[in-house]
């Protein structure tokens, strides 16, 4: 779940889509299936909800990859990889992070991912120190980011780039 810039809350289910609780009167609704900008519908469990700072909603789910949404478009948009980047629309999404520059860093099953979302080109990045499955990411107070992984224990990514295994 994540909280985003007007204090709502957005939470990912399984196999029952997105809930939404309005930060002001705490009402709850359910959103399902998620309509999408293609005509479809997701339904799908949901692993990972973020907030971005340009007050979009970002969805990791089971198999499907990225969805975005943002409150304009009133639909979900299945973030499609660009020709010649990493294949990232099967995968399952377990974690996401904004990082500084508007780039979404993407923990799943195989490792961690850089989207870009003006071009939507997806690369992985630290293939090989980072090449399994990654549940969590953060970042500290001195800007470097923390990556835990299922079986490797955890990673520090700092600053200047540099990977740390701990």
């Amino acid at each position: 779940m994540d909280m985003d810039r007007n204090g709502d809350i957005w939470a990912g289910t399984s196999r029952s889509g997105l809930r939404h609780v309005d930060g002001r009167t705490f009402a709850v609704s359910e959103m399902p299936d998620l309509p999408l900008t293609n005509g479809g519908m997701l339904h799908n469990d949901i692993y990972t909800v973020m907030s971005d700072s340009r007050g979009g909603l970002w969805v990791g789910t089971l198999f499907q990859g990225l969805c975005y949404y943002h409150p304009s478009m009133q639909k979900f948009q299945l973030a499609q990889t660009s020709p010649g980047s990493s294949y990232i629309t099967n995968e399952s999404v377990r974690c996401f992070l904004e990082d500084k520059d508007g780039t979404i860093l993407v923990g799943s099953g195989k490792g961690l991912f850089r989207f870009h979302p003006e071009t939507h080109k997806v690369e992985q990045i630290f293939k090989d120190e980072i090449n399994e499955l990654v549940l969590s990411l953060s970042r500290d107070r001195h800007g470097n980011i923390w990556v835990g992984t299922f079986l490797k224990g955890f990673y520090q990514i700092c600053g200047g780039g540099g990977v740390s295994i701990f």
